[in-house]
């Protein structure tokens, strides 16, 4: 982590989180409603990410077709260092 402040880049933005970007320091922060906040390095996101992914196939696999993710993706157009 770099000692300058960060400037978090929004990744995500839904009802029920967001998700922000900081390039210089790589830190992602997930946001829930409350106040509630974490942050984690990138590979620490991407293996968090990737179990909630897979979690969340498997309940649209056993869920009514109705569910949609109606969440705002933003994608990014530079590389995460």
């Amino acid at each position: 982590m770099s000692n300058n402040a960060c400037t978090h880049e929004t990744l995500v933005n839904s009802k029920y989180c967001r998700l922000t970007l900081c390039r210089d320091c790589g830190i992602i922060q997930f946001n829930l409603p409350y106040r509630l906040s974490l942050q984690f390095e990138v590979a620490q996101f991407l293996e968090i990410a990737d179990a909630f992914g897979k979690g969340a196939r498997q309940v649209r696999k056993a869920t009514a077709p109705s569910l949609n993710d109606t969440d705002e993706v933003i994608e990014l157009n530079k590389s995460i260092h």
